[in-house]
């Protein structure tokens, strides 16, 4: 179990760390159909998830593993990132469709890890898991929401903002 939690965790570090990364890039843009007050604290949520990550895998003994973890998906996901805009742009609805698709990847690491705190009795990974659970859910709400809003508006004003 200490070998999922350490991947998971280190996984967990390094999609907080782009999530701030992505939204501080483009506030300017993202603020256009997201509130801004709420990015900010978005921003807060990642960097706080990330340093909660590294505090519990430094008390578990972990920290070794989990900074591996997370300097290998880090690499990766930054790749995937770059790779994903070279591609499709970065104009909002590609932020957004990038931050829907990185919230789907929260979700799926914060439930392994919330099911690996449920396994071992972690309560304070389970707190965290819980809390950025609930978090990536509600940022990829919006994010869908606000790409719905955007299609929907460009359809009734003929304007295309893709």
């Amino acid at each position: 179990m200490e070998e999922v939690i350490s991947h998971q965790l280190g996984m967990a570090m390094a999609l907080c760390s782009l999530g701030a990364e992505t939204i501080s890039e483009h506030k300017a843009l993202l603020a256009k159909c997201l509130d801004a007050g709420e990015l900010i604290k978005a921003i807060r949520m990642f960097e706080d998830h990330a340093k909660r990550s590294e505090e519990i895998a430094e008390a578990e003994g972990l920290t070794v593993k989990a900074q591996e973890a997370c300097e290998t998906a880090g690499e990766t996901f930054r790749l995937m990132r770059t790779d994903f805009f070279a591609a499709m742009g970065k104009d909002i609805t590609h932020i957004l469709a990038w931050m829907a698709m990185s919230s789907a990847s929260g979700i799926a690491i914060w439930s392994t890890l919330e099911g690996a705190a449920d396994s071992t009795g972690n309560l304070e990974l389970e707190n965290l898991a819980n809390e950025a659970l609930g978090f990536q859910k509600d940022l990829l709400e919006k994010s869908e929401k606000a790409l719905h809003d955007l299609a929907r508006a460009s359809r009734l004003s003929g304007a295309v903002p893709f």
